[in-house]
């Protein structure tokens, strides 16, 4: 028997079957086609109370009512790297009301995806005179191909609104999406907050914005979050004192995403900054650690700023710290955070000690006791000033993938490369496919249950202050 994906079958709403069908038997690329049926169990019905006749009889009972239809099912390679054309999600003034994304900010827009449905977020003028920042929600239940209206998420109308990321959880679907509000119009505010509104239905209605800080002074920016497969979501964040000379990162968990346990202050002491915290959760089937939660972020030193990385045990708290940067007198930047279904991990930074720039990867397959590094990965493509790097894991073959924008001449781009073991890596890949020169820049990215990539990022070839422009892979 299955269960219908949605609907009950009265009052105006059938019953909507989902069909997913794997290639378990290596078929061909190609299309192939056949009939699917759906039986209904009707245990003899009488459907004369239903108005229903069949030649001029109105009172048998029905056992079972079967419908069929024809399909055609189109074998792809969804490993493979191949993209789509660009898309524009959002226009100059268009009917949603914003003007262009948020300018030279890396950390106010993400993906999300959940089976057929992808999820953006991102930070967007609301005024062309006078307005300030909003964060919207746009999303597409057809692997990008339409998008519906965006919809604003911050129910205020002044200050700014930004560093927005969304995160689903991957067992039932519920949405979170988190981001920093700087109107100190919400309920408990202390002008710059970190707050998250949340989603049990796909995206079509949002909780309220709950404040997820429990400090009442300061500035909270730089939020990341993390949903386990237990429903608990993590969600770290920097904390700046009233005079922006020292800051910490804080953290805090919550059962349900709306209600958050005091927050805990984890790095950072007198004038040491912390700052770029990122949230990877071990959720592989062949990981000896699965369900351990780990953050790294930028720990300055004595010399110089290093990425350091802690693990999280529920009623533990924070143990296993060690610095991922092999860098003494480096300088290193915006790290990014993925594990495989092995439990290795992997983080992503710049290292800006020597120009040109370049992007690391390190590797640790002990749980982030010892490091591994990688060689600058952008030397192939003549890049000297990375953006930050994004890394994504592909939960079906464990396929690593770095996406990173970087100035190659006059000309910044996106480009993506990938690795089968971790440790070597392909010849980059142009994602974008403007050639007019102008700046394509702070990708991120997504994967889903069928391994379909998307990737959303800052396009400014229609529109200086930028669009967010869309792509995906496979068909």
């Amino acid at each position: 028997a299955t269960t219908p994906f949605e609907g009950h079958g009265y009052d105006s709403t059938p019953l909507v079957y989902r069909l997913v069908i794997q290639n378990d038997k290596n078929a061909d690329e190609g299309d192939y086609y056949g009939l699917v049926g759906v039986i209904d169990e009707m245990h003899g019905t009488n459907l004369e109370d239903y108005g229903i006749e069949r030649d001029g009889i109105t009172s048998f009972d029905v056992a079972d009512f079967a419908t069929y239809a024809p399909i055609q099912v189109s074998v792809i390679d969804r490993e493979s790297e191949n993209f789509g054309a660009n898309q524009s999600m959002s226009g100059y003034g268009d009917d949603n009301g914003h003007y262009g994304l948020k300018p030279d900010a890396s950390d106010s827009h993400n993906v999300a995806s959940f089976y057929y449905n992808v999820y953006a977020v991102y930070s967007a003028l609301n005024s062309l005179i006078g307005g300030g920042w909003d964060v919207y929600f746009q999303r597409s239940t057809n692997l990008g191909t339409d998008w519906q209206s965006s919809v604003k998420l911050n129910p205020n109308a002044n200050g700014n609104q930004e560093n927005a990321t969304v995160q689903v959880n991957r067992m039932n679907g519920e949405i979170f999406v988190a981001y920093v509000d700087r109107s100190g119009s919400l309920p408990g505010a202390i002008g710059t907050d970190v707050v998250m509104v949340k989603s049990v239905d796909g995206g079509l209605n949002f909780s309220d914005p709950v404040i997820i800080n429990s400090k009442t002074e300061g500035t909270q920016d730089q939020i990341t979050i993390g949903v386990g497969d237990d429903g608990t979501v993590y969600a770290a964040w920097r904390c700046l004192d009233q005079y922006y000379n020292s800051s910490y990162i804080a953290w805090t968990t919550s059962a349900d995403g709306l209600t958050f346990e005091p927050q805990t202050d984890l790095a950072g002491v007198g004038f040491a900054l912390s700052e770029n915290p990122v949230i990877a959760i071990d959720k592989g089937n062949q990981s000896m650690n699965s369900g351990a939660v780990y953050l790294a972020y930028v720990k300055s030193s004595m010399k110089s700023p290093d990425i350091g990385c802690m693990r999280y045990k529920e009623g533990s708290g924070f143990t296993s710290k060690s610095y991922v940067s092999n860098e003494i007198d480096g300088y290193c930047a915006t790290p990014s955070f993925e594990i495989n279904n092995h439990g290795v991990l992997f983080v992503a930074y710049i290292d800006q000690t020597i120009e040109p720039y370049a992007v690391i990867i390190a590797r640790s397959s002990t749980g982030g006791f010892s490091w591994a590094h990688t060689n600058e990965l952008n030397y192939q493509v003549d890049g000297v000033d990375p953006g930050p790097p994004i890394l994504i894991v592909r939960p079906n073959n464990n396929f690593l993938y770095l996406v990173w924008d970087d100035l190659v001449g006059t000309d910044r781009d996106i480009y993506l490369i990938r690795s089968t073991n971790g440790i070597t890596y392909t010849q980059p890949q142009r994602v974008n496919n403007d050639f007019s020169g102008q700046v394509q820049d702070f990708p991120t990215a997504s994967v889903n249950q069928f391994g379909n990539m998307f990737m959303v990022w800052r396009d400014k070839r229609t529109l200086d202050i930028g669009e967010m422009y869309f792509t995906r892979s496979g068909s």
